[in-house]
């Protein structure tokens, strides 16, 4: 072949594309859109205790299964982004609320601002000095005003010590409530080395206690410092998924017919578009945390969030983990958990945008129904699906309340075998304390409602062969909490000083049932809604109405049957690649706007 060497002037693209770069591109923007916009939690890494650190193999397997829950289940990944922001923001006003010195994004500002054209007004005044602009619009909040100097400096523009301490941001929120902050050390009467992850609501409790300076440990350039992708990286995803979506849109205008796999793309561009602008703030690839330093040792660490999974399958999640799991969520105690109607709601919307190829151009009318068929299935299937597990949760009244406590006050009272005692007196003493001060209160007090699992505290511990240094064995002290409360029954039961009401309720076999329930409500070992809100004074016994049995089962059909139309669209999507009406491959000027192809 002879190539010649004369020089050739300005040479226009050519005006059509082909399949290959079709695929190319929208393989690019998936790809974006399911492994970039990976912000995962951080892996349990040890420090200075010995805990079971992630191996690489262990990281990189859970990257492909998020990568595969975004292939599926795209509209999951948008709730839970949507939720973190939420918990960040929450953990930053809690922050705020306990006195430490916090500073919101300008956007936030914005958004809760009543006047907001004064707020944007104020913020492009060039008249105001630095340090009222940062007072009033910088939202650089400062513990109280007693805290102030009465007189401010004759230097106006001078930063005063508090402005110069840096405050806790977003980032730091986000970056806490991910796993980024461990407190190791050791607890008071125990010797042995401890490990507590230290997330954004945490740091707050640890404020009120003011077992926390004002400022945080590290600034927030620290911690983007250890983030692998920047906001050039997430500007330019963003770009790739936007190259897209402006592609359609141009492409509509012109009437020109699109393909079926763009049309699957633009739903996987859209959630990852809006999930890349809500984890703007978080950090992304951090693999080891951050050993964070407090005053005093911590007291009562909590973790205010249940994960997906475990609400889903209304499983208790009472132990301490090494790392916060991907899936963690808000948790609502009273309520059913609004993370179920935002995804039902996001699967219908995600599902719709499939419906824009109702009327396209397939290879054969099989193809086409199929689709049809398909995208039906994806907008019906999972709000049903998610709207039925808190019907397949409810529970109903199993007695009285009132005689159920009258009972265990019994129990505890008359239930003591004076010549061989069950428990030492101690524990006894505080549990039937507990009882009855509980029911000194009116019924219907709010804080009369406490959780049985405080109640039996003291027991709980005596229980436990750890004396919670450990992880709990929970069926083993559900077993011996049970195995002791009949024997104190039968005791209580055969006394001369038991009051007759309380015989009856003791004689009632389903008073022996009922503490039968409690025994694992108390540990831990039952469903999430009876441990958390049926397990409680005066509101138990309660008992569920379908079990554990039609919960799972309804949430494993739902999984199935939704995944079998995702995945039954993706492969139409690749089947309709063979035959595409001609003007698919006509190109328009998006072709221009820097994309991977």
């Amino acid at each position: 072949m002879n190539v010649t060497t004369t020089l050739t002037g300005w040479q226009d693209s050519p005006p059509r594309r082909g399949t290959l770069g079709i695929i190319e591109n929208c393989l690019a923007t998936i790809f974006t859109c399911t492994w970039t916009i990976q912000h995962l939690n951080i892996p349990a890494k040890m420090l200075n205790v010995p805990v079971k650190s992630d191996s690489t193999f262990k990281i990189f397997r859970r990257t492909l299964k998020w990568m595969t829950i975004s292939i599926l289940l795209p509209e999951f990944i948008l709730a839970h982004a949507i939720f973190e922001l939420t918990m960040a923001i929450q953990a930053l006003d809690a922050m705020n609320n306990a006195g430490l010195i916090v500073k919101y994004p300008l956007w936030v500002q914005i958004f809760r601002q009543p006047n907001k054209t004064k707020l944007l007004v104020s913020l492009l005044s060039r008249n105001k000095p630095a340090s009222q602009l940062s007072q009033e619009n910088e939202l650089a909040i400062r513990p109280s005003q007693n805290d102030e100097p009465a007189s401010r400096s004759p230097f106006e523009n001078e930063p005063s010590i508090a402005d110069r301490v840096a405050p806790w941001t977003l980032t730091h929120a986000y970056f806490a409530n991910m796993g980024g902050f461990v407190w190791e050390g050791t607890l008071e009467g125990d010797d042995r080395p401890q490990r507590y992850i230290i997330t954004g609501h945490e740091i707050a409790r640890q404020g009120e206690y003011k077992n926390i300076s004002n400022g945080p440990q590290y600034e927030e350039d620290t911690i983007k410092d250890k983030s692998k992708s920047d906001a050039f990286a997430k500007s330019f995803a963003v770009l790739q998924s936007l190259q897209l979506v402006l592609s359609l849109v141009v492409r509509k205008v012109r009437q020109l017919p699109i393909s079926q796999l763009e049309i699957v793309t633009l739903a996987f561009a859209v959630c990852g578009i809006a999930t890349f602008l809500l984890r703007w703030y978080k950090p992304r690839n951090i693999a080891v945390p951050l050993p964070i330093d407090l005053k005093s040792r911590p007291r009562d660490v909590e973790y205010p969030f249940n994960t997906f999974y475990d609400m889903l399958m209304n499983r208790s999640r009472s132990e301490r983990d090494n790392r916060i799991p991907n899936d963690n969520i808000p948790i609502n105690y009273w309520t059913t958990n609004p993370a179920l109607y935002l995804l039902a709601f996001l699967s219908v919307v995600l599902g719709s945008l499939h419906a824009i190829a109702w009327s396209f151009e397939f290879s054969t009318q099989a193809e086409k129904t199929a689709w049809r068929v398909a995208t039906i299935a994806s907008i019906i299937i999972p709000p049903a699906g998610l709207l039925a597990v808190p019907l397949s949760q409810y529970h109903l009244a199993w007695g009285n309340p009132q005689d159920f406590m009258t009972g265990l006050c019994a129990l505890f009272d008359y239930g003591i075998d004076r010549d061989n005692l069950q428990f030492p007196p101690y524990e006894i003493v505080q549990v039937r304390n507990n009882l009855f001060r509980i029911c000194s209160m009116p019924a219907l007090d709010e804080n009369s409602k406490v959780k049985f699992s405080l109640v039996f505290y003291p027991i709980l511990q005596y229980c436990d062969p750890n004396h919670g240094t450990g992880r709990p064995n929970r069926p083993f002290i559900a077993l011996q909490l049970l195995t002791r409360l009949h024997s104190m029954r039968n005791t209580a039961k055969r006394s001369k000083f038991t009051p007759g009401p309380a015989r009856t309720i003791l004689y009632n076999s389903d008073f022996g049932r009922q503490i039968n329930h409690l025994a694992d409500y108390v540990t831990g070992t039952g469903p999430w809604t009876m441990v958390e809100r049926a397990a409680r004074t005066n509101v138990y016994p309660r008992r569920e109405i379908f079990g554990r049995a039609v919960n799972r089962s309804i949430v494993l059909l739902t999984t199935i049957l939704y995944c079998s139309a995702r995945l039954a669209i993706l492969a139409l999507t690749l089947s309709s690649l063979r035959k595409m009406p001609d003007g698919v491959y006509i190109t328009t000027w998006t072709k221009y706007i820097p994309a991977v192809q």
